[in-house]
């Protein structure tokens, strides 16, 4: 289990690479947590679904602004509030990055049986849904 972790990590921060030199690994998540959110989300909403607290969620939103990735806009629903989107740069990259990954894995698993492939699926789901409560 170690190994795998260790394994995700490296991946993690390749793919991240990828996207910008200088981004961070855990920057991925963000923008995966970001591109799934919809059109724009809420910065809270990210940082409770990676368990960051505000001024590190705060602190990795700048880096990814800064970096041209993603752009606050105002939230069409609270005038106050801001809410993150990718930009369309972002949005590329993000994408080619996960294109990326998923060539990979397919690469790495294309000696393995369907059943196999699903079995690992329904298992790391149960996995996540155990670590996860």
């Amino acid at each position: 289990f170690s190994l795998l972790m260790r394994r995700s990590r490296s991946v993690s921060l390749s793919i991240a690479r990828s996207l910008h030199p200088s981004l961070q690994p855990g920057a991925y998540a963000v923008l995966l947590l970001i591109m799934d959110g919809g059109e724009a989300v809420r910065a809270v909403d990210i940082a409770a679904r990676t368990g960051l607290d505000k001024s590190t969620m705060s602190r990795e939103l700048s880096q990814l602004a800064a970096l041209g990735l993603i752009e606050r806009v105002q939230d069409p629903d609270d005038g106050r509030a801001r809410l993150v989107r990718l930009t369309d740069d972002g949005r590329s990259r993000f994408e080619r990055a996960r294109e990326e990954r998923r060539t990979h894995l397919r690469e790495r698993l294309a000696t393995w049986e369907p059943t196999e492939i699903e079995d690992l699926a329904r298992l790391l789901s149960k996995l996540n849904g155990t670590l996860g409560a």
